[in-house]
């Protein structure tokens, strides 16, 4: 008899058990879900702060190694240039108008008392076919800080009218200016303002 009940016990238990999982499993799928559509589709989002995630961005020459995970991004280069992009496609519905691009980074240099490389201008382009692209944002604002800071680029009111590209470039010369220019540059948050 108290075999029995041991064995009833503990097919209750498990049974319970399981269902719990399932509602756990059934939760954490849901969460899943709903921070994916925050995050890899950000048009979709409400706040007027629309996340770019780092992980989509993309170096136009093999000159750039990108790091990535999914809170942030490092650029490295193994050539020591100014002209190098990063860039990557920004979703946008029709009525949006962008008036802001936060950019939240630090640099490094690998010699101390070196100057770290860092990013040297944003820069939105639209693209409408079979026109082509059009530059419509351009901050030539050098971000140059060691530590972790947020950088925000005013955009005059910006209403997209075909694709939206944001682009980073960034500066790796070691002689303009002169003093410098290996390292990392480290991207957290890149974001845009909608109104």
């Amino acid at each position: 008899m108290l075999k029995k009940r041991i064995y009833f016990s503990y097919t209750l238990i498990a049974r319970q058990g399981r269902r719990a999982m399932s509602h756990v499993w059934r939760l954490g799928l849901a969460l899943l879900v709903a921070l994916q559509v925050l995050l890899v589709v950000p048009a979709v989002a409400v706040a007027e702060w629309r996340i770019v995630p780092t992980t989509a961005f993309v170096g136009l020459t093999e000159d750039l190694t990108l790091i990535k995970t999914l809170g942030a991004m490092q650029i490295m280069s193994g050539t020591g240039s100014d002209q190098l992009w990063v860039h990557q496609h920004i979703p946008v519905v029709e009525g949006d108008v962008i008036d802001a691009i936060l950019v939240c980074y630090r640099t490094f240099a690998f010699a101390p008392g070196d100057r770290p490389p860092f990013v040297t201008a944003i820069q939105l382009t639209e693209t409408l076919f079979p026109e082509g692209s059009t530059t419509r944002h351009f901050d030539p604002t050098d971000l140059t800080a060691v530590e972790d800071t947020c950088y925000v680029s005013s955009v005059p009111d910006y209403a997209p009218a075909g694709a939206v590209n944001l682009a980073l470039q960034v500066n790796f010369n070691a002689f303009d200016p002169p003093g410098g220019g290996d390292g990392i540059i480290y991207i957290g948050a890149v974001a845009i303002h909608v109104k």
